[in-house]
C-alpha cells in the first residue's frame, strides 16, 4: 500500500494509523514518500512501531542552496538531519532494512540536478542508496 497521494503523508494526522491498520490487515508491503521536513523524532518512533516497511525521501539535491532552490520552503540541514535520525532509530530499533523498514532517497535527475550527482561523493552529506531508479525529466 503507498499512502501517498496528492501531498505530504505526515501532514495527515492520523498517518500512523492507517500504516498499522494496514500492517495488522496483513498489507506486506506499506510505504510513502515524504519530503521529510515534519519528521520529527516522535513520529520517526511511530512510523517505525507502526510497521512502516519503506519510505523514500524526496532529496532532490546534495547541495543545500540547490535544494532549497528546487524544494522552496524546505531547509536542506533539517531534512538531512532528520534523514540520519529516522536510520539511526531504526538501527537502535534492531530493525532490518528489509522486509523493513527501508529508507531510500528519491530525485527527478532534471537538467538542473544531473550536474550534481557528479559532485556528491565531494560533498558533505552522506547516505546509503540502497536502489536507484533514473529518471531525467
Amino acid at each position: 500500500v503507498h499512502l501517498t497521494g496528492n501531498g505530504e503523508p505526515l501532514m495527515h494526522k492520523r498517518i500512523v494509523d492507517m500504516i498499522s491498520y494496514a500492517r495488522e490487515a496483513g498489507i506486506m508491503d506499506v510505504f510513502m514518500h515524504s519530503n521529510g521536513m515534519r519528521l520529527t523524532e516522535e513520529t520517526s518512533k511511530r512510523l517505525l512501531g507502526a510497521g512502516l516497511n519503506r519510505i523514500i525521501f524526496s532529496f532532490d539535491s546534495p547541495i543545500p542552496e540547490d535544494y532549497e532552490r528546487i524544494r522552496v520552503g524546505a531547509r536542506f540541514d533539517v531534512v538531512y538531519e532528520n534523514i540520519k535520525r529516522f536510520s539511526r532509530l531504526r538501527d537502535e530499533m534492531g530493525l532490518p532494512d528489509w522486509p523493513g523498514p527501508a529508507s531510500h532517497i528519491g530525485s527527478a535527475l532534471t537538467s538542473a540536478v544531473v550536474p550534481q550527482v557528479e559532485v556528491a561523493p565531494e560533498s558533505s552529506v552522506t547516505v546509503r542508496v540502497t536502489m536507484y531508479v533514473p529518471f531525467v525529466a
